[in-house]
């Protein structure tokens, strides 16, 4: 078994199990009937962190799966960890797109296999290419997976309700030297790594009716609040990170509840925006 996927497991259907406990449990899933190794133990505890965002929380000597900032991602990744039935404490609308595939997927990221996936894209012609997966990725109830591609020669995402076809090829690839998953996904919000919209320092103004969603539910780890202004009325947060159209997204989804304060080059980008929006009506 993926040792990787079963710390997850072990983790999401016991609350809270202090390392030795850990090492122990492993000796049912063991031929041998060893225990875990410690280093084995932390290298996929870092796996569960880095590949797949999914954090560990060590709090009195006990470890437990943390929550997400983005909770329906937590859900869903939970979901691939469990399975469609097993945990009746998790409830998605729909299931994920192509859930099928995603412990292949899970396995292929943490044992570094190169994947031959077919491809479908909405605006062109279908196509076939090998994939280094380095991340896996979950938004808004899809997964996506990063990595070098042959086809372009270069590091692209695939999503899971466009893709046809996957399967190992029993080939290993080699990560980039002193690689940190983390770095892809650093600055972005959404699906996508950003590798050309240069990171800003963003603050929002948010109202006092959805403050409280912020507070609760951050959108990205670099969320911070600021000393209040007018806390009768308003909150002011600040982020970050780059401004992707996922992120631009999310913020005109809140309608006037939700003000961009700066930079001034995108608070000019949303005015645009919602000029054309309001142009269609």
């Amino acid at each position: 078994m993926n040792k990787t996927i079963w710390l997850g497991k072990l983790l999401l259907t016991h609350h809270g199990l202090t390392k030795q406990e850990i090492l122990d449990a492993w000796r049912q899933e063991d031929d041998r009937g060893r225990p875990m190794a410690e280093s084995t133990f932390f290298a996929n505890r870092n796996n569960l962190q880095d590949y797949f965002g999914l954090p560990i929380v060590c709090k009195d000597g006990r470890y437990y799966l943390g929550d997400l900032y983005d909770a329906e991602a937590g859900k869903v990744l939970r979901r691939m960890l469990v399975g469609p039935s097993d945990d009746e404490h998790v409830h998605l609308d729909t299931e994920p797109v192509n859930a099928a595939l995603i412990p292949t997927v899970m396995e292929a990221v943490t044992e570094r296999i190169t994947l031959h996936i077919a491809y479908r894209p909405f605006d062109k012609e279908g196509y076939e290419t090998d994939v280094n997966p380095l991340v896996f990725n979950v938004y808004r109830g899809r997964w996506y997976i990063t990595g070098p591609s042959s086809r372009h020669a270069a590091v692209r995402t695939f999503a899971s309700d466009r893709i046809v076809t996957l399967r190992p090829t029993g080939l290993r690839f080699r990560r980039p030297p002193r690689f940190q998953p983390g770095q892809l996904m650093q600055y972005c919000y959404g699906a996508f790594p950003n590798t050309t919209i240069a990171p800003a320092h963003i603050v929002l103004k948010v109202s006092r009716r959805v403050a409280p969603y912020f507070r609760t539910t951050p959108l990205h780890h670099s969320q911070s609040e600021l000393p209040p202004q007018d806390p009768e009325r308003e909150a002011h947060f600040a982020f970050d990170l780059s401004p992707t159209p996922d992120f631009i997204g999310q913020v005109l989804s809140w309608g006037p509840e939700v003000e961009v304060v700066s930079p001034e080059s995108l608070r000019a980008q949303v005015a645009a925006l919602l000029r054309e929006t309001l142009g269609r009506y």
